[in-house]
């Protein structure tokens, strides 16, 4: 089983994402459908493995926090535009984080660096100079669960499904 562990975003949030999306949706971007904030992908893991992950993820005692959502960034690869994201504004994410990783214990097949966001579009390659977007948005939400997510393909498309919610004080 693939799995991530992600923070849950409200509804009304998601809805006000998905019009910005549609605003700005050009041939060729692909949308993310499954707005989520990643705080750890953990790749393939057994049934075993899942159900002990679980239980040490129940044992989190976190309180509920504010983030703040303003501006945009973009990741890189070899000077193409792989995907754009909003910017994610908290320190108590990198908390939470910490905590989840220091709880689950688990070996991670490789670090990668941590970058609070959530993914608008991604694209096959984009050019530099073919970005023209200029993106405002601000918006805030409180966090009360993240969740451990399974990652499937279906028909050529990644679907998420939600194993577990652990909620926040």
């Amino acid at each position: 089983m693939r799995i991530f562990i992600a923070i849950d975003i409200p509804q009304d949030v998601k809805e006000r994402i998905y019009d910005l999306q549609k605003r700005y949706y050009k041939k060729g971007y692909s949308l993310n459908k499954d707005i989520h904030i990643t705080l750890r992908f953990l790749g393939e893991l057994e049934l075993n493995q899942v159900n002990d992950l679980i239980s040490k993820l129940k044992e989190i005692s976190f309180k509920k926090f504010r983030v703040d959502i303003s501006g945009v960034g973009f990741f890189r690869r070899r000077g193409m535009i792989t995907s754009v994201y909003l910017l994610i504004y908290s320190k108590e994410i990198l908390n939470l984080k910490v905590c989840v990783d220091n709880f689950i214990n688990l070996k991670y097949d490789k670090e990668l660096p941590f970058k609070t966001h959530i993914t608008l579009f991604r694209f096959k390659k984009l050019s530099m100079n073919d970005y023209n977007m200029e993106i405002d948005y601000k918006d805030s939400f409180f966090v009360g669960s993240f969740s451990l997510i399974e990652s499937k393909m279906v028909n050529g498309f990644r679907e998420y499904a939600i194993l577990e919610t652990f909620k926040l004080l």
